[in-house]
């Protein structure tokens, strides 16, 4: 299974599919079928070849969607982490503060992983990212907008992972620990009725972090880059798998190639750019934007 960062990922995925994409232009169309159009083109060419309604025109449409879809999560999340460590790093003349996105701990008994842990000489952060809006109830249930049914306890996982940062953390027993969340989207609205969870944004978590602190120092210089390096023991990105089988997709479009004549007249270059011009593009999941 091939592991790789996710701004690493981005890259291997995009030019991925730009490959896929220049060999369709110069088989079947000499017009600049972006990203966002390819899906339809597709789908275009392949009612004109006879094979849209097949299984396995079906998978490989589904499979460049789920494509697309990856892209779309990947490269939000890639912006999430580059935003939080900008909002993070804007610190005042001498003041002390370190960052790390991603951790992961373990206790032998739990693991956890945080999207992202700030350290200070007074206290440590822990951030958990709130990507849409959600209303979070009196027990601390999180709902999607617009959906009743609860999400996800967050009181419970932040807690826990509070918990099982304090134990990590114990040796520097003087060191508070706590939990913040980061409303990473700018049109992401948080309505809050549980009241126990301090809740910023990018512009002011750096603010927020040091409303936290007495002004006591804990912990040393040195015993900041020992818990940095703890959250982060390889001293690299943490690595995720591929989330698309790209062999299978390469397999699936060589068999659309196949299918489909080689040459493609100028009927149906003009047929694929009409429907283009005359229909607005679709919704996430045809492609990225």
């Amino acid at each position: 299974m091939t592991m790789l960062s996710k701004e690493d990922m981005v890259v291997e995925l995009c030019d991925f599919q730009d490959d896929i994409i220049r060999d369709y232009r110069t088989r079947f169309s000499d017009a600049l079928i972006n990203r966002k159009y390819f899906s339809r083109s597709l789908e275009i060419t392949a009612k004109a070849h006879g094979i849209s309604e097949t299984d396995e025109f079906g998978e490989l449409k589904q499979d460049f969607d789920e494509l697309g879809r990856n892209i779309s999560l990947l490269r939000s999340d890639v912006i999430r982490k580059e935003r939080t460590m900008r909002a993070i790093s804007r610190t005042l003349p001498g003041e002390e503060l370190l960052g790390v996105c991603d951790a992961a701990l373990s206790d032998g008994k739990e693991n956890a992983e945080y999207d992202a842990v700030v350290i200070t000489p007074y206290a440590a952060v822990a951030l958990t990212y709130i990507k849409e809006s959600v209303t979070i109830d009196r027990d601390g249930f999180c709902h999607p907008a617009g959906r009743h049914k609860a999400k996800d306890d967050l009181a419970y996982s932040i807690s826990r992972k509070e918990a099982l940062l304090k134990r990590k953390l114990r040796k520097y027993k003087d060191l508070p620990v706590y939990s913040m969340l980061l409303v990473t989207e700018k049109n992401a609205a948080v309505r809050d009725r549980y009241g126990k969870i301090l809740i910023t944004s990018p512009a002011d978590v750096l603010a927020s972090i040091r409303s936290m602190s007495d002004g006591t120092r804990r912990i040393s210089a040195e015993e900041m880059n020992a818990i940095k390096t703890m959250l982060a023991p390889s001293g690299q990105e943490k690595l995720v798998p591929m989330p698309v089988d790209l062999k299978k997709l390469k397999d699936e479009y060589s068999w659309f190639v196949a299918k489909c004549s080689l040459k493609t007249d100028e009927s149906l270059i003009g047929k694929i750019m009409r429907v283009i011009k005359g229909k607005p593009a679709e919704k996430p999941g045809t492609g990225i934007a």
